[in-house]
């Protein structure tokens, strides 16, 4: 009797396995309408965590990713914690072309938690940059942590 039950939950084990063997390739994968409706899969092309703790005084934080040829999507989510309201308006997220140029910007305001940029077209292979910046946050510093995901269609 206990080598049936053995038995089965091992066979019980090894399909919980292999199905969530199947299950993560759809994980990584994002679908996304395009313009004319139809549903389509976005591919991760790169994925990078940011974990950083900013302030008082005025700071910048800077983090290069690459991006290579076929992207289309630039995603940046950062959770900002350990704010005051009076910190609001003083913490960027800001993101940078390989040419320097500036090609997207957020700014923390009133009843928002997250710094978050969502840059898409044609995008130029190279090393692109993200800085996250805050002025004078009196006494206070804070924690932005996410991530930077780089998409293909």
């Amino acid at each position: 009797m206990k080598r049936n039950i053995k038995s089965g939950m091992s066979s019980l084990l090894i399909a919980m396995l292999l199905i969530s063997m199947a299950l993560v390739p759809a994980a990584s994968a994002k679908q996304e309408k395009n313009g004319s409706g139809d549903v389509g899969t976005l591919a991760l092309q790169y994925s990078e965590p940011v974990n950083k703790y900013l302030g008082p005084r005025p700071q910048t934080y800077t983090e290069p990713f690459p991006v290579a040829v076929g992207a289309n999507r630039i995603k940046v989510d950062l959770l900002v914690t350990n704010f005051d309201s009076g910190d609001y308006g003083k913490i960027r997220l800001r993101l940078y072309n390989p040419n320097n140029q500036e090609v997207a910007i957020d700014t923390l305001y009133p009843f928002e938690n997250y710094l978050d940029i969502d840059y898409t077209g044609s995008l130029t292979p190279g090393n692109w940059y993200i800085i996250v910046s805050v002025d004078d946050l009196g006494s206070n510093t804070i924690n932005v942590a996410g991530t930077i995901n780089v998409y293909t269609p």
